[in-house]
């Protein structure tokens, strides 16, 4: 059974849920879906020093999981975080990468 983590970057329980909520509706019938956010970072993205704390703590997050799920998905709170260097909270992407150990 294929097992995902997604990951909320920031700390907000209900946010969490809410990622969790769409993560499993999306996702077919036979995979496991873990949402968790990070135990320490911003509990809202609203600019660059937010990213910044909060990508730092996502690794952190990321790192503990190594070897645990077929795949992580972390929503990206903005363009600056998705690494194409423009700030701003306008759009979320979605990155997965393999947890491969």
């Amino acid at each position: 059974m294929p097992s995902l983590l997604v990951i909320n970057p920031n700390t907000t329980q209900a946010m969490t849920d809410d990622i969790g909520r769409g993560a499993r509706a999306a996702a077919g019938p036979d995979t496991v879906i873990e949402c968790v956010q990070p135990a320490a970072g911003p509990r809202s993205i609203e600019g660059f020093t937010d990213e910044v704390l909060a990508a730092y703590n996502l690794v952190d997050t990321v790192a503990a999981a190594r070897g645990r799920y077929d795949g992580i998905v972390a929503p990206a709170p903005s363009e600056q975080a998705a690494g194409n260097g423009r700030s701003g909270k306008q759009r979320a992407r979605v990155h997965a990468a393999t947890a491969r150990s």
